[in-house]
This record gives structure tokens, C-alpha cells and sequence, in this order.
């Protein structure tokens, strides 16, 4: 594991650009390298309980959570596998170096081997779609919880695919191996009732 204490000292600045950038690239690539059907699919109408979608050669379904008018939410789920293969094709097309790519698929491998979760919210205002309002769960097909992560605050914003809503986008790597079926928590302290908890399954 990377001591990030130590790599802020004065002689290892330099290597921690270097992770940093890295770090990066790869996020870029993983939250909109990928087919632009699956990004779009992240910014439609909210995701109605008992529907299923296939994203990314993953079906998900939508089991609980409902915000009405007040906005939406979305998740889309990618193996490491995927990010490697995303990498191999970034690196093809864009003539990456091959010390360059080296440094990618280390990066994915080192930080999530269980791949990455991506969810987008869509919030009339833009204090609800602060992330900061944000709990992700992870539990595996048992319902023990396998991960959990609390969002930093993330200012939102309002593109035009997010119409009347300010959006926001959280990538998360998993750290270790996850198995499906699991379960996908997204947890809202400001939605409404029937809205603070959206809970989805990824079937494979």
C-alpha cells in the first residue's frame, strides 16, 4: 500500500506526481472512455424499482428507491477486467508509451481489483446533489457488507443533459474481488423518504 505521508515529503514529491497522474488519467478514462451509450444512460429519468437495465454487460436491477420529481438516481458498475481492456484501447488509439500503459494497469490492479462503482445523482437544488449527503454500501449476495464508503463534499453542477437538475458523478474502485450477485447501496441523508435509501443488484 502507498504511504501517501511519505510521499509527501520533499524527495518523493516527484514520485507522487507521478502517481497522481496516473490516478488521474486513469479515472478519466474510466468515467467517460467508455461507450457513450452507458454514459448517457447515467443522466436519464430516474431508474424506476423492479426494472432492469443492461449497461455495460451487466444487468442491474433497480430493487428500492423512488425520489419522484424531487430527482434521480443511477448507478453503472465495471469489472477490472474492463478497465484493462478500456486501458489496451486508450493506449492503441492515443499511442501511449509503453512505460506509460505499464503505469496504468498497475494502478488499476493496485487500487481496484474489484472494479469500479460509478453512480450519478440528478437534485432540484444544488445543495442535495452535493455529495458530501452521500453513503455507498456494498454487500455481497449474503447481505454482509463488504464495503462502505462516506463521499467527500462535491459541488454539483447543471449541464444541459441534466435538464432542471444539478448532477453529480462519484467513481469509487473496490479494493478487493466482488462477487455477484451483490448488492449496491446508495444512501441519501436529504432525500425524501422513499428516497434515501436506492437499492440495486448486480446480477452478473
Amino acid at each position: 500500500m502507498v504511504n501517501f505521508l511519505q510521499l509527501g515529503s520533499k524527495t518523493n514529491r516527484p514520485r507522487m506526481k507521478a502517481i497522481l497522474i496516473v490516478f488521474l488519467s486513469v479515472f478519466s478514462s474510466i468515467c467517460f472512455g467508455q461507450s457513450i451509450e452507458a454514459s448517457m444512460k447515467l443522466f436519464e429519468p430516474e431508474w424506476l424499482p423492479g426494472v432492469e437495465q443492461d449497461i455495460e454487460s451487466h444487468t442491474i436491477l433497480k430493487k428500492e428507491g423512488h425520489t419522484g420529481n424531487y430527482g434521480w438516481t443511477n448507478i453503472r458498475y465495471i469489472t477490472m477486467e474492463q478497465e484493462l481492456a478500456q486501458t489496451e484501447q486508450s493506449a492503441k488509439e492515443e499511442l501511449w508509451t509503453a512505460e506509460y500503459k505499464a503505469k496504468h494497469i498497475k494502478t488499476i490492479k493496485s487500487l481496484s481489483s474489484g472494479g469500479q462503482l460509478i453512480f450519478v445523482v440528478g437534485r432540484l437544488t444544488q445543495e442535495a446533489a452535493d455529495l458530501n449527503w452521500f453513503t455507498l454500501i456494498l454487500k455481497d449476495a449474503d447481505g454482509k457488507e463488504v464495503f462502505r464508503k462516506k463521499m467527500k463534499p462535491k459541488t454539483a453542477r447543471m449541464p444541459s443533459r441534466g435538464k432542471n437538475y444539478w448532477t453529480n458523478i462519484s467513481s469509487t474502485s473496490i479494493p478487493k474481488p466482488i462477487a455477484t450477485p451483490f448488492y449496491v447501496y446508495i444512501i441519501d441523508e436529504m432525500g425524501i423518504e422513499e428516497g434515501k435509501q436506492h437499492v440495486f443488484v448486480v446480477k452478473n
